[in-house]
Protein backbone atom coordinates (compact mmCIF):
# COMPACT_ATOMS: atom_id res chain seq x y z
CA UNK A 1 0.00 0.00 0.00
CA UNK A 2 1.65 3.20 -1.20
CA UNK A 3 0.88 5.82 1.44
CA UNK A 4 2.90 8.95 2.07
CA UNK A 5 3.10 10.63 5.44
CA UNK A 6 3.19 14.40 5.69
CA UNK A 7 6.02 13.94 8.20
CA UNK A 8 8.41 12.67 5.53
CA UNK A 9 9.72 14.40 2.44
CA UNK A 10 11.63 12.84 -0.45
CA UNK A 11 15.03 13.81 0.92
CA UNK A 12 14.28 12.27 4.29
CA UNK A 13 12.86 9.16 2.63
CA UNK A 14 16.14 8.67 0.77
CA UNK A 15 18.09 9.03 4.01
CA UNK A 16 15.84 6.58 5.82
CA UNK A 17 16.04 4.08 2.95
CA UNK A 18 19.84 4.11 3.24
CA UNK A 19 19.63 3.23 6.93
CA UNK A 20 16.98 0.54 6.41
CA UNK A 21 19.11 -1.21 3.76
CA UNK A 22 21.49 -2.20 6.56
CA UNK A 23 18.86 -4.34 8.30
CA UNK A 24 19.96 -7.97 8.59
CA UNK A 25 16.59 -9.52 9.48
CA UNK A 26 12.95 -8.66 9.02
CA UNK A 27 11.10 -6.38 11.42
CA UNK A 28 7.34 -5.94 11.34
CA UNK A 29 5.66 -2.76 12.51
CA UNK A 30 2.21 -3.40 13.95
CA UNK A 31 -0.10 -0.47 14.40
CA UNK A 32 -3.62 -0.71 15.77
CA UNK A 33 -5.64 2.26 14.54
CA UNK A 34 -8.24 4.07 16.60
CA UNK A 35 -10.19 5.87 13.82
CA UNK A 36 -11.47 8.43 16.31
CA UNK A 37 -7.96 9.73 16.97
CA UNK A 38 -6.31 11.87 14.30
CA UNK A 39 -2.87 11.05 15.73
CA UNK A 40 -3.60 7.32 15.31
CA UNK A 41 -4.38 7.89 11.63
CA UNK A 42 -1.18 9.93 11.29
CA UNK A 43 0.80 7.06 12.82
CA UNK A 44 -0.77 4.62 10.35
CA UNK A 45 0.39 6.76 7.42
CA UNK A 46 3.88 7.10 8.90
CA UNK A 47 4.20 3.32 9.41
CA UNK A 48 3.04 2.51 5.89
CA UNK A 49 5.29 5.13 4.34
CA UNK A 50 8.32 3.93 6.30
CA UNK A 51 7.67 0.26 5.53
CA UNK A 52 7.80 1.03 1.82
CA UNK A 53 11.40 2.21 2.19
CA UNK A 54 13.00 -1.07 3.28
CA UNK A 55 12.85 -4.60 1.90
CA UNK A 56 13.25 -6.05 5.41
CA UNK A 57 10.59 -3.81 6.93
CA UNK A 58 6.92 -4.78 6.86
CA UNK A 59 3.75 -3.22 8.23
CA UNK A 60 0.59 -4.70 9.69
CA UNK A 61 -2.28 -2.26 10.09
CA UNK A 62 -5.46 -3.24 11.90
CA UNK A 63 -8.41 -1.21 13.08
CA UNK A 64 -9.10 -1.24 16.79
CA UNK A 65 -11.18 -4.33 17.58
CA UNK A 66 -10.43 -6.00 14.24
CA UNK A 67 -7.85 -8.46 15.58
CA UNK A 68 -8.19 -8.82 19.33
CA UNK A 69 -5.52 -11.51 19.58
CA UNK A 70 -2.98 -9.24 17.90
CA UNK A 71 -3.92 -6.39 20.23
CA UNK A 72 -3.40 -8.70 23.19
CA UNK A 73 -0.08 -9.90 21.78
CA UNK A 74 1.36 -6.37 21.74
CA UNK A 75 -0.64 -5.26 24.79
CA UNK A 76 -2.28 -2.40 22.91
CA UNK A 77 -3.73 -0.56 25.90
CA UNK A 78 -3.06 3.01 24.74
CA UNK A 79 -3.51 4.73 21.41
CA UNK A 80 -1.81 5.62 19.17
CA UNK A 81 0.41 2.55 19.20
CA UNK A 82 3.01 0.90 17.01
CA UNK A 83 4.87 -2.22 18.19
CA UNK A 84 7.91 -4.00 16.78
CA UNK A 85 7.89 -7.71 15.99
CA UNK A 86 11.09 -9.64 15.30
CA UNK A 87 11.84 -11.88 12.33
CA UNK A 88 9.87 -14.73 13.87
CA UNK A 89 6.84 -12.56 14.50
CA UNK A 90 7.43 -12.31 18.24
CA UNK A 91 6.61 -9.14 20.12
CA UNK A 92 9.93 -7.49 20.92
CA UNK A 93 8.65 -5.66 23.97
CA UNK A 94 9.05 -2.32 22.19
CA UNK A 95 6.10 0.02 21.64
CA UNK A 96 5.77 3.65 20.66
CA UNK A 97 2.65 5.53 21.71
CA UNK A 98 3.34 8.45 19.41
CA UNK A 99 4.03 9.47 15.87
CA UNK A 100 7.83 9.40 16.18
CA UNK A 101 8.61 12.69 14.55
CA UNK A 102 10.87 15.48 15.73
CA UNK A 103 13.72 14.29 17.92
CA UNK A 104 12.21 10.82 18.30
CA UNK A 105 12.50 9.59 14.72
CA UNK A 106 16.12 8.59 15.36
CA UNK A 107 15.11 6.63 18.49
CA UNK A 108 12.47 4.82 16.46
CA UNK A 109 14.94 3.96 13.70
CA UNK A 110 17.51 2.76 16.22
CA UNK A 111 14.93 0.46 17.81
CA UNK A 112 14.35 -1.09 14.38
CA UNK A 113 18.09 -1.27 13.68
CA UNK A 114 18.89 -2.84 17.06
CA UNK A 115 16.13 -5.43 16.63
CA UNK A 116 17.00 -6.28 13.03
CA UNK A 117 20.77 -6.19 13.48
CA UNK A 118 23.57 -5.50 13.23
CA UNK A 119 22.60 -3.04 15.96
CA UNK A 120 24.64 -0.60 17.95
CA UNK A 121 27.72 -1.82 19.74
CA UNK A 122 27.14 -2.64 23.39
CA UNK A 123 29.56 -3.51 26.17
CA UNK A 124 29.57 -7.24 26.95
CA UNK A 125 29.28 -6.62 30.69
CA UNK A 126 26.24 -4.43 30.11
CA UNK A 127 24.73 -7.06 27.83
CA UNK A 128 25.21 -9.71 30.49
CA UNK A 129 23.50 -7.49 33.07
CA UNK A 130 20.54 -6.97 30.74
CA UNK A 131 20.15 -10.67 30.06
CA UNK A 132 20.35 -11.44 33.79
CA UNK A 133 17.01 -9.70 34.47
CA UNK A 134 14.59 -12.40 35.60
CA UNK A 135 11.58 -10.43 36.78
CA UNK A 136 8.98 -8.77 34.55
CA UNK A 137 9.84 -5.11 34.03
CA UNK A 138 7.84 -2.37 32.33
CA UNK A 139 9.62 0.84 31.38
CA UNK A 140 7.51 3.79 30.27
CA UNK A 141 9.57 6.65 28.91
CA UNK A 142 7.41 9.75 28.76
CA UNK A 143 8.75 12.28 26.29
CA UNK A 144 8.22 15.51 24.44
CA UNK A 145 9.00 15.30 20.73
CA UNK A 146 10.93 18.58 20.97
CA UNK A 147 13.24 17.43 23.76
CA UNK A 148 16.85 16.61 22.89
CA UNK A 149 17.33 14.57 26.07
CA UNK A 150 14.43 12.16 25.59
CA UNK A 151 15.63 10.07 22.60
CA UNK A 152 18.69 8.72 24.42
CA UNK A 153 16.51 7.40 27.24
CA UNK A 154 14.13 5.82 24.72
CA UNK A 155 17.04 4.16 22.92
CA UNK A 156 18.42 2.82 26.20
CA UNK A 157 15.07 1.45 27.38
CA UNK A 158 14.19 -0.15 24.04
CA UNK A 159 17.62 -1.75 23.80
CA UNK A 160 17.11 -3.42 27.17
CA UNK A 161 13.72 -4.73 26.03
CA UNK A 162 15.14 -6.03 22.75
CA UNK A 163 17.84 -7.97 24.60
CA UNK A 164 15.57 -9.42 27.31
CA UNK A 165 12.02 -10.77 26.78
CA UNK A 166 11.19 -10.04 30.41
CA UNK A 167 11.36 -6.30 29.72
CA UNK A 168 8.84 -4.10 27.95
CA UNK A 169 9.71 -0.54 26.93
CA UNK A 170 7.14 2.02 25.88
CA UNK A 171 7.74 5.49 24.49
CA UNK A 172 4.84 7.80 25.33
CA UNK A 173 4.30 11.27 23.89
CA UNK A 174 3.12 13.31 26.85
CA UNK A 175 1.11 15.63 24.58
CA UNK A 176 -1.42 12.86 23.93
CA UNK A 177 -1.71 11.45 27.45
CA UNK A 178 -2.58 14.27 29.87
CA UNK A 179 -4.11 11.77 32.30
CA UNK A 180 -0.66 10.23 32.80
CA UNK A 181 0.79 13.65 33.47
CA UNK A 182 -1.78 14.23 36.18
CA UNK A 183 -1.61 10.73 37.65
CA UNK A 184 2.18 10.61 37.93
CA UNK A 185 2.62 14.36 38.52
CA UNK A 186 4.99 14.64 35.59
CA UNK A 187 6.69 18.02 35.72
CA UNK A 188 9.55 17.42 33.29
CA UNK A 189 10.74 15.11 30.52
CA UNK A 190 12.25 12.67 30.03
CA UNK A 191 10.28 10.90 32.71
CA UNK A 192 10.73 7.21 33.44
CA UNK A 193 7.91 5.23 35.03
CA UNK A 194 9.15 1.88 36.31
CA UNK A 195 6.54 -0.86 36.72
CA UNK A 196 3.74 1.74 36.93
CA UNK A 197 5.01 2.70 40.35
CA UNK A 198 8.36 4.46 40.60
CA UNK A 199 8.90 7.76 38.76
CA UNK A 200 12.28 9.20 37.80
CA UNK A 201 13.15 12.37 35.92
CA UNK A 202 16.11 13.28 33.74
CA UNK A 203 18.47 11.63 31.30
CA UNK A 204 19.43 8.00 31.94
CA UNK A 205 22.00 5.69 30.36
CA UNK A 206 21.51 1.95 29.93
CA UNK A 207 23.64 1.29 33.00
CA UNK A 208 21.65 3.79 35.06
CA UNK A 209 18.41 2.13 33.96
CA UNK A 210 19.82 -1.23 34.99
CA UNK A 211 20.64 0.13 38.44
CA UNK A 212 17.06 1.31 38.84
CA UNK A 213 15.68 -2.04 37.68
CA UNK A 214 17.84 -3.97 40.11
Amino acid sequence: MNVQSHLLNDTLRQQLATVLKRMETKVTLVTIVDPHLEVSLELRDFVLDLANLGDQLEAIVKMKGEDVSLEQKIRADKFPVVALLDEKGRYSGVKFHAVPGGQEINAFLLAIYNLAGPGQAIDERTLEAIRAIRQHVNLKVVVSLSSRLCPDVVVAATRIAIENPNVEAEMIDLAHFPHLQAHYQITAVPCLILNDDHVYFGAKTIDQLLQLIS
